[in-house]
């Protein structure tokens, strides 16, 4: 089921809850918290079992509200809420266990009945996804649909300026790196030395397990540094 099935039909939602939800992600936002901290806020107000926020191409978990940190980056490929996005439009499912489109991902403790998977539409672009489980069937009634639905159009600019804010101060993280390496490497000539300053500092930068650098020259042996 989608919200389409409600066109013609007056659209109730729940401003009471909406006006809280965007009262409480416009104070995440200026504390720097929005993208981790949404699932909670959500979850809370809605009363429901877990929030999922996914963002970007293909799908990838920012925050979950079960504070599972070490799920933070998982991607997902198949589900309600992929399908959710591929379609640009909401969905329903009234009882996960009879629907063969819902995946319940693996950091979803306990049991789920219903879910809702509601696009984030920000400039005709779908961003991401919020994923709404609940521990009972039936779960998602007109009235939450469309609450969910309006929350989600409101939601969007606000978490597409906190994805940027954040993209950006992690690129500047990044760069005062290489400028740290830079000077690093300004102040010394032994070749060596420069290979372990560049492979040490790219593990940094890139969280790699094993940074590998090879230096060839026509006049020197290989150097290869691990």
């Amino acid at each position: 089921m989608t919200s389409m099935e409600y066109v013609g039909a007056p659209i109730h939602t729940d401003e009471a809850i909406i006006n809280r939800v965007i009262q409480a992600a416009i104070q995440e936002v200026n504390n720097g918290t929005l993208l981790s901290s949404i699932p909670h806020v959500l979850r809370q107000a809605f009363e429901l079992h877990n929030v999922s926020l996914y963002l970007g191409v293909p799908l990838t978990l920012k925050a979950s509200s079960n504070g599972k940190p070490a799920f933070s980056g998982a991607t997902i490929h198949q589900g309600l809420a992929v399908q959710a996005f591929e379609q640009q439009a909401p969905l329903v499912s009234q009882r996960v266990e009879q629907d063969a489109r819902c995946v319940i991902p693996p950091w979803i403790d306990g049991c789920v009945q219903s879910e809702m998977a509601v696009p984030l539409i920000q400039e005709q672009q779908t961003i991401g996804i919020l994923d709404f489980f609940s521990c009972e069937t039936n779960a998602f009634d007109k009235v939450m649909r469309h609450t969910l639905i309006k929350l989600a159009e409101q939601l969007s600019p606000i978490l597409e300026s906190a994805l940027m804010l954040s993209q950006m101060e992690r690129r500047i993280d990044e760069l005062s790196t290489l400028q740290d390496m830079t000077l690093q490497l300004l102040s010394v000539q032994d070749i060596d030395t420069v290979m372990r300053a560049i492979a040490g500092n790219f593990h940094e930068v890139l969280n790699a397990s094993t940074v590998t650098v090879s230096y060839t020259h026509l006049t020197l042996p290989t150097k290869r540094i691990v």
